[in-house]
């Protein structure tokens, strides 16, 4: 009977194991069981993530491969464009180096044009010196030829042909010096002679009238400037236009002679003023003038 107590006591504790290694079993199922769950659950969301990040990646991907589309396309632009700069700036260099080449050989060349042209105008010079004015002559054509705004040859060259006689030559080329000198008094009076000369009465007084402005205290000019105005018939200018000629210079024989001219044509005559400046004419050295004594001496009182 204690054996048999012992076996069932034995037998309870053996049942009441296995009860609780059953209990055991089925808390580990269900724990499975959630994990399992657990980890479909995850792997959903992993799945979400991974599409998520995926279309993600693509917008991004996208996106760089549109910029860097943009950058290679705005390089090759760039590129292109330094292309176009580095041969415009080789043109532009090769243009430069033309054009200082051509300065170079052209100064040069006016610097031998301007030594040959500076010797020349010295033999002119020495052949006005000694009176070969016919070698001057063609001396400043050859001037002129090789230098046509040389000024000073044109001047000069018209002041001999004046001298030779050949006043509408001398007249072309003294016009092309004052375009080129325009208040130079030397070639306004020379021209002003010249064009008297040719009885181009009021084309002279143009041109003498700017050489008075130039050079109001010229007595030369405002002697011929008389001249001009006594041709035109505008007298009381012409006679005061001489008296001022002779105040600036009393030496001048011309000037008293040709006043004494105008006053013994003077309507009426006036005689004694005349006679007077007659008289100093001839006492300054101008030749005497049979006719124009004959007259004064008639009229004598």
């Amino acid at each position: 009977k204690a054996e048999l107590v012992e076996t069932r006591q034995q037998a309870a504790m053996d049942r009441a194991a296995v009860d609780d290694k059953l209990r055991r079993a089925e808390t580990a199922d269900a724990d499975i069981q959630d994990l399992r769950v657990k980890v479909a659950t995850l792997a959903e969301q992993l799945a979400v993530a991974r599409g998520a990040d995926i279309e993600e990646l693509e917008h991004r991907l996208a996106d760089t491969e549109k910029r860097l589309n943009e950058a290679l396309q705005s390089q090759r632009l760039t590129e292109e464009k330094l292309a176009a700069v580095s041969v415009k700036e080789s043109e532009l260099q090769r243009e430069k180096t033309e054009r200082q080449a051509h300065e170079a050989a052209s100064a040069v060349k006016a610097e031998a044009r301007s030594t040959d042209i500076a010797a020349g105008m010295a033999r002119v010079r020495e052949a006005m010196a000694s009176g070969q004015e016919e070698q001057a002559q063609r001396l400043l054509r050859t001037v002129v030829e090789r230098d046509p705004e040389n000024a000073e040859a044109l001047h000069q060259l018209g002041a001999v042909l004046a001298n030779a006689g050949d006043d509408l030559a001398a007249e072309t080329v003294l016009s092309q010096a004052l375009r080129r000198q325009p208040d130079d008094p030397d070639v306004l009076l020379r021209l002003g002679v010249v064009l008297l000369r040719q009885e181009k009465t009021r084309q002279a007084t143009a041109i003498l009238l700017q050489g008075t402005q130039v050079a109001p205290e010229q007595p030369q000019m405002q002697h011929f400037l008389g001249l001009a105005l006594a041709q035109l018939g505008w007298r009381t200018a012409a006679e005061a236009t001489l008296e001022e000629a002779f105040t600036l210079d009393p030496s001048q024989a011309a000037t008293a002679y040709n006043l004494a001219i105008i006053l013994a044509s003077a309507n009426p005559q006036r005689l004694a003023e005349a006679r007077t400046w007659y008289d100093k004419a001839v006492n300054l050295g101008a030749a005497r003038d049979a006719q124009l004594e004959h007259a004064l001496e008639d009229n004598r009182p």
